[in-house]
């Protein structure tokens, strides 16, 4: 008999998604089979399965289905891959925990530091108040 995991009530939820793993180009579509707080399971073709430990980017699947749509809600962002079932079929059954979009939040703040900076004017440098190298050698004090 497994143990429960969660710490969190699983509610199950039926709605199309986009889920497009950490520095990958192409993005696959997910179907979502039930959510928590904390994270989710979803199905998703088995050759598009993210491997166990990468984080994968959600996104909202736009259409005017109203199947594919009905049981929609609001997803965080960004979730890391736990485990996969056993692999039969053509599917997978894909568990994430939800996670904290900070490597945005970084970039965030950085950009805005960059901007910062880059909006501050800086004087351009004033010359000592000393003469040119060389000039000084031809100049002759008056005689008292």
């Amino acid at each position: 008999m497994e143990s429960e995991r969660r710490r969190d009530v699983r509610r199950p939820r039926a709605f199309a998604f986009w889920l497009r793993p950490e520095h990958a180009a192409r993005r696959a579509s997910g179907w979502m089979l039930d959510v928590s707080a904390g994270g989710a399971a979803f199905l998703t073709a088995a050759g598009e399965a993210p491997p166990v430990g990468v984080r994968v980017e959600l996104t909202e699947m736009p259409t005017a289905d109203r199947v594919v749509r009905e049981d929609a809600q609001p997803l965080p962002r960004f979730a890391r891959v736990l485990r996969h079932d056993e692999p039969l079929g053509v599917t997978r059954r894909v568990a994430v925990r939800f996670e904290a979009d900070v490597e945005s939040d970084e970039q965030t703040c950085r950009a805005r530091t960059v901007r910062r900076a880059r909006t501050i004017a800086i004087p351009p440098p004033v010359p000592p108040p000393a003469a040119t190298p060389g000039s000084v050698r031809g100049v002759r004090r008056p005689a008292d």
